[in-house]
């Protein structure tokens, strides 16, 4: 048992957190942990908001630079956060934004159509977690900067000068008193904003590290842009392995107010690639549209083998089996644009409407999957193999039963192969009439070479060992 608390509990012991104290009090609650992870995390909610700029149209270019000391830079040519007053507070926009949490303009009113950051809380999140932050905003002609300290205003907003440019830029150095490291992982980075710029297709984003490197290394400079999109996503994904079908599967679909990109290559590893995404966040732990794509999969590549008769009545293949693709593993990257998530982070979403969404659209797999021959061949191939391969064992336990009788296993093993090699071509006629006579001998190859590969060898008996 617990000992007895002493102290009275009354209405004095009700807190209320004021402005940005909460998150700086729990800053787990928003952006995941203070250790590295949450560090990271920072920038991402900047970038975040540089990419929104980008799906409205408005962003083509952003700019992310570690400087000297671990200081954060991003800066993006997007529309320029506004300056104006805010009816509600009576404060200028900027200062809105950075100050109040679940401030900002993606609640539905008009300024974004889609965007990532739902919540209205990454900017002020990053301006309390900071030992200082500076943002400055070219719009409208001027140039507007304002200054705060953990959260606090500093320099209220100002005009610097005069500019024909637009876009953002906020400077910030995390704060030592909340998080455990201080220091910027390169490559975490890279491999965040190489994501953003595939999934953004034709959008520009440089990532450049100025702080001071060891003797003998250069500063790192990465410039991605892929016209591509999520093709090429998904062809990096899968650059160190071999592509089963040259060509990557893509499609792309709307239903009401969501719409859905697919892209999807087979390759020659056991391992399954699934990388979903919504509002070009990454979700982690999934959700409706993950479950969509899975269900539609499954469903095609089902359809296709009993359309073809590589499959019988009473078979079927089974969702994992379709996402390793007979031993071939799958590289998916999804992108949708959605309204409601898991977490404040992001990384799941539930809207049933996304899960018929990727069944309808991914429903075209099937259609596809007939009209690529690639595939076509491949499932035509693999099929009667894997039929034969269970005869072939059955064939392998015969020939070390032949072998220990002292029979000739050449001779067995030369009318055994021939048997199987007529049963792989007979299941491959059975499983898919349409197959050519080309790969129906490569079959018959193929479980030639398995069964003389695993014959047993007939051991030379010593000259004092009994006949």
């Amino acid at each position: 048992m617990s000992e007895e608390v002493k102290q009275t509990y009354g209405a004095d012991q009700i807190q209320v957190l004021e402005g940005l104290e909460a998150v700086r009090k729990r800053p787990g609650m928003y952006i995941g942990s203070q250790s590295a992870a949450g560090l990271h995390h920072l920038v991402y909610e900047i970038v975040d908001n540089a990419i929104d700029e980008a799906l409205a149209g408005y962003c083509n270019h952003i700019q992310v630079e570690i400087r000297e000391g671990d200081i954060i830079a991003v800066k993006d040519n997007g529309r320029g956060i506004p300056t104006g007053i805010q009816p509600q507070t009576g404060k200028p926009a900027l200062e809105v934004v950075f100050t109040v949490l679940h401030a900002g303009g993606k609640f539905g009113g008009g300024g974004y159509k889609v965007s990532g950051g739902l919540h209205g809380v990454g900017a002020s999140v990053v301006n309390a977690l900071s030992e200082w932050l500076e943002v400055r905003v070219c719009r409208d002609g001027n140039i507007y900067e304002m200054k705060f300290s953990r959260g606090h205003v500093t320099q209220p907003m100002t005009i610097i000068g005069k500019t024909e440019e637009h876009g953002s830029e906020i400077i910030f150095k995390p704060d030592g008193q909340i998080f455990e490291t201080l220091v910027y992982d390169y490559d975490t980075l890279e491999k965040r904003l190489r994501e953003q710029a595939f999934l953004n297709a034709g959008v520009r984003i440089e990532l450049r590290d100025a702080r001071v490197q060891p003797e003998g290394q250069e500063k790192r400079v990465d410039d991605m842009c892929y016209e591509g999109g999520i093709r090429s996503f998904v062809e990096h994904i899968n650059q160190t392995k071999t592509p089963v079908h040259e060509e990557v599967i893509y499609f792309s679909g709307k239903r009401e107010n969501s719409q859905a990109e697919i892209a999807l290559q087979y390759n020659d590893s056991y391992s399954e690639i699934l990388l979903s995404f919504a509002n070009d966040i990454h979700t982690t732990e999934g959700g409706t549209h993950e479950t969509g794509f899975k269900t539609a999969l499954t469903w095609a590549l089902n359809t296709y083998g009993k359309a073809k008769k590589l499959l019988k009545d009473d078979e079927t293949i089974s969702g994992e089996d379709s996402r390793e693709a007979l031993l071939c593993a799958a590289a998916f990257a999804i992108h949708i644009q959605i309204i409601d998530y898991y977490s404040p982070k992001g990384d799941g979403i539930k809207i049933s409407c996304v899960q018929f969404l990727f069944a309808g659209v991914l429903g075209l797999i099937c259609m596809a999957i007939f009209e690529t021959p690639d595939l076509g061949n491949i499932l035509a191939c693999w099929l009667p193999i894997l039929y034969a391969g269970v005869l072939s064992c059955g064939i392998g336990y015969t020939l070390q039963v032949v072998a220990q009788a002292d029979a000739d296993p050449t001779a067995a093993s030369l009318i055994l192969s021939l048997e199987s090699a007529f049963a792989a071509i007979s299941g491959a006629l059975v499983l898919h009439e349409s197959m050519t006579l080309r790969q129906l001998l490569g079959c018959a190859v193929i479980f030639c070479a398995v069964i003389l590969s695993n014959l047993p060898e007939k051991q030379a008996k010593l000259p004092n060992e009994p006949k």
